[in-house]
């Protein structure tokens, strides 16, 4: 009897320790299921990424990848059905050998070097002391200020991302299959519409090509995003999360125009819809026909 109560007990004491361990969820551009991009003349963008995540139940992390280096993490919004958000960072301290370093100023890690001949390989302990302005390493009783050798870290320090990511924790009713939708705004995205005038040798007659001309500086792909321009100076407030959301919802408009753009007026601005998806890869510059009138002007 002893015995059994003994087994018992240990089986909760460990369900109990399972259930206390933070779940981490991470979600990959893999896993969305659309991405709207809205682009102003004005450097910056609104972006609406819906993704598919499995959550558990109760608290954990979720690491959602892909956002861009730009982003205004204060303009974010979560949502989701069912999932509350307790808390969110904004990661982008990016993994790099930089980094490594620094997460390891006053620790140990391993230095391989090469000696003699035939290249021997052989490993020293190093601590690291300072990376301000250089590497500064204590190797036995010695101070070095050059790293000879390969370095080797014990392990990757959390926090670290190959990619930046937004980290929320987050608590959800139930375990399941959902889909949640992360709204942001993010500078380095901006266009402007450019013009080709072709006169013919008799000089009467001009065709007329109009280029929507897009810049993606914002540290991000956005691949297969239904894409909106609006043009015309926003007037940006502190309050940006109410302004962005009341925004979102006034620009949401069918795609049914004819090729290449479809153009409305909204108050004051001009909204131009692609009727088909696009990819915006970082650091590209990308251009979508406009207008083309060749019916001589």
């Amino acid at each position: 009897m002893m015995l059994r109560i003994c087994k018992y007990t240990f089986l909760g004491l460990a369900i109990f320790w399972a259930c206390t361990i933070q779940a981490k969820i991470i979600s990959t551009a893999d896993e969305r299921t659309s991405l709207h991009l809205t682009v102003y003349n004005s450097n910056f963008a609104l972006v609406k990424d819906s993704r598919t995540v499995d959550f558990q139940m109760g608290e954990q992390k979720l690491f959602f990848h892909g956002i861009p280096t730009q982003i205004q993490p204060e303009s974010a919004f979560f949502r989701g059905s069912g999932v509350d958000v307790l808390e969110q960072n904004y990661s982008f301290d990016l993994l790099s050998p930089e980094s490594l370093l620094r997460r390891y100023v006053g620790k140990e890690i391993t230095i391989v070097r090469i000696q003699g001949d035939d290249e021997e390989e052989y490993e020293v302990t190093a601590k690291v002391l300072s990376v301000a302005g250089g590497v500064v390493l204590q190797i036995d009783n010695q101070i070095e200020t050059a790293v000879d050798g390969r370095i080797i870290f014990p392990e990757l320090p959390e926090g670290l991302q190959a990619t930046p990511s937004l980290t929320m924790l987050v608590k959800s009713t139930s375990r399941d299959e959902r889909e949640v939708e992360l709204t942001y705004l993010t500078r380095g995205i901006t266009w402007k519409a450019d013009y080709v005038a072709h006169l013919n040798r008799e000089a009467n007659r001009i065709d007329l090509q109009g280029w929507a001309t897009i810049t993606n500086n914002s540290g991000a792909e956005y691949a297969n995003a239904a894409l909106q321009l609006v043009a015309g100076d926003v007037q940006r407030v502190p309050a940006a999360r109410p302004m962005m959301l009341a925004a979102e919802s006034r620009m949401a408009v069918d795609s049914k125009a004819a090729e290449p753009m479809q153009r409305e007026s909204l108050l004051a601005y001009q909204l131009y819809s692609v009727d088909r998806s696009t990819t915006l890869l970082p650091n590209q510059t990308k251009q979508i026909g406009l207008l083309q009138e060749n019916d001589g002007i």
